[in-house]
């Protein structure tokens, strides 16, 4: 983009060049539309960048609590041992969204503790209880790569976002995470919560 802007907004034939070349009663006019061209050149240089932008749908997001499970669409499908806490209004609790969330890999974790999340979509964010007993989750999309997600934080903190998405291609989609049974060296436990996704 910055080359772009830079060739058109450096015209020279602007002020200078068509007001010194031209006739005493019409160098202004030349110079005029020398100068419109350079406009133009920056106006390109400016369409050119964007084009090359990538930019997410400009649509409102979503947001859905962690307490909506089940296994239809917009809904947490939990598999394995889950705790869920709905109110969650203990003195030690923090801010949550909704007052809720729902954990995984902490002394009652079973072998295999996961939750998916089936959306249509082209982008999620996923917010969870970041913690100093704390684990890693793996986050996949529709199967893919995992990302790694650390949940460790020395002062305990709810609705905190923790993973966003890359640009999805528009249909359905499902996200995954698992409890990775690996941790920060400064956490003192393995547990995963979540507290709630946004998408659109």
């Amino acid at each position: 983009m910055n080359a772009g802007g830079s060739t058109g907004g450096s015209s020279t034939g602007g002020s200078s060049a068509g007001g010194s070349s031209g006739a005493p009663d019409g160098g202004d006019g030349a110079g005029g539309r020398g100068g419109a061209g350079g406009g133009g050149g920056a106006n390109a240089g400016a369409a050119s960048g964007a084009a090359g932008a990538v930019e997410r749908d400009a649509g409102p997001l979503v947001t859905v609590d962690d307490s909506v499970a089940g296994t239809s669409a917009n809904q947490f499908n939990y598999v394995g041992t889950w705790g869920h806490c709905n109110p969650c209004t203990t003195p030690s609790t923090p801010p949550l969204y909704n007052n809720t969330n729902s954990w995984a890999g902490g002394g009652d974790a079973g072998v295999v503790d996961y939750v998916t999340f089936g959306f249509a979509g082209t982008e999620i964010h996923l917010y969870g209880v970041a913690d100093p007993r704390s684990g890693v989750g793996a986050v996949s999309v529709d199967g893919g790569a995992e990302t790694k997600v650390d949940f460790y934080a020395a002062v305990r903190a709810g609705n905190k976002l923790l993973y966003s998405s890359p640009t999805l291609a528009p249909g359905t989609h499902t996200l995954k995470l698992r409890v990775d049974a690996t941790k920060n060296a400064n956490s003192t436990g393995f547990t995963i919560a979540v507290d709630r996704v946004e998408l659109r």
